[in-house]
């Protein structure tokens, strides 16, 4: 009996049965799943640094040799959801092992389906996976209650949509889905009663092409990141629906690219600094340092071996400054002394200023903006 035990232990570890339990928690990071077959990576959204989670993303009884799409992430249950392309093409769980696992869903058209995510409606104890099709338009798989077999229902008119998007991503506190096409229209979608609504044409900059993955914070915050340039833009949603103000884009961080990119992120979970070696600016107000303004910040230890590190002054060490009070009261500690400014910046003189640095094999680059500078000044003489 103890020798049947744990041959039957050891041929489900080897399948992938054990550990196919659902996330623990939300998690901070973002999700994205590139290639074929399919390989999941983790990013964190301030960092910009990624990590391989997954090499392959399997089923328990048989390798994957294909792509998975249409992810999103259901935090009723702690499960993600997506499409996958290898026959017979399916809608899978994938659990906090990566693993995949079919779902039996009936309803669906014989297509690929590369758009989708999910709705936790928790007023009314749902969730509801949507997934896109521009030919074929909107369906909706209820996940709420546990079954052998699924139906996928068609939203009435969605055939008509003829939107030109990769992905989109629910609203955290409403039922309305955010959507960027890839010369930068952002649509309103209400999957409910309604269908898309334009809202402006986002200033990306050029930034143009498939916006392959899509996220949103606790905060209302939307995140689409470009394919083709690895920028992932954030737009402000916290006002949902979007009425009486014009949102606008900006740079947020830089990813991965490639050319076939999905996300999915828990809508939930804050953004959040989780990398001990992250450094951000000093620089007090009016310059915008903090994470919630998207300050300067870079990694100075990304492979997390402690060499080959690139710094100004006697040593280095992270910060997590995400607030303007946090800001405040840490601004400066003892590793903050690789640049010294020894006289006042005075107009028509010569100032001072010492940089110390323990590497000589690099460059510095330096820009001042004046016009904050002269604010601050005449702040601080007041």
């Amino acid at each position: 009996m103890k020798i049947n035990m744990f041959i039957y232990l050891t041929a489900a570890l080897a399948n992938g049965l054990v550990s196919a339990a659902p996330f623990e928690q939300c998690p901070s990071k973002a999700f994205l799943i590139q290639g074929s077959p399919a390989q999941m990576y983790g990013v964190d959204l301030v960092s910009a640094k990624t990590t391989v989670l997954a090499a392959a993303m399997d089923f328990a009884s048989e390798a994957n040799n294909d792509s998975v799409n249409a992810v999103g992430f259901n935090y009723q249950d702690q499960y993600m959801y997506g499409f996958s392309k290898q026959a017979p093409k399916s809608v899978v769980r994938i659990n906090n092992q990566y693993m995949l696992e079919r779902l039996n869903v009936s309803g669906l058209p014989d297509t690929n389906f590369y758009v989708g995510d999910i709705l936790v409606d928790e007023q009314q104890n749902k969730a509801v996976y949507y997934l896109y099709h521009p030919r074929f338009g909107l369906y909706a798989i209820n996940l709420t209650a546990q079954n052998e077999q699924y139906q996928a229902e068609l939203i009435p008119g969605s055939a008509n949509w003829n939107l030109s998007i990769y992905d989109f991503a629910f609203h955290p506190h409403s039922t309305l889905l955010y959507a960027v096409e890839s010369n930068g229209d952002l649509y309103e979608i209400n999957v409910e009663n309604g269908g898309p609504v334009f809202i402006t044409n986002l200033d990306i900059a050029g930034d143009t092409g498939a916006n392959g993955a899509a996220y949103f914070d606790l905060q209302g915050q939307f995140y689409f990141s470009n394919n083709r340039s690895g920028k992932v833009h954030r737009v402000n949603l916290n006002i949902s629906p979007v009425s009486g103000y014009t949102p606008t884009a900006s740079v947020f961080t830089l990813g991965p690219t490639s050319n076939q990119n999905d996300g999915a992120r828990c809508a939930i979970a804050e953004v959040k600094v989780t990398d001990n070696s992250i450094d951000f600016g000093d620089a007090p107000r009016p310059y915008q340092t903090t994470l919630e303004d998207s300050g300067a910040r870079h990694l100075f230890d990304p492979n997390e071996d402690q060499s080959n590190l690139v710094y100004l002054g006697a040593s280095v060490d992270g910060e997590n400054l995400n607030t303007a009070s946090d800001l405040l009261q840490s601004s400066v500690d003892s590793s903050d002394d690789g640049v010294k400014f020894v006289t006042d910046f005075v107009a028509g003189s010569t100032s001072q200023i010492i940089v110390t640095s323990p590497n000589d094999n690099g460059y510095l680059y330096a820009w001042f903006d004046w016009t904050k500078i002269t604010s601050l000044m005449q702040t601080k003489s007041q």
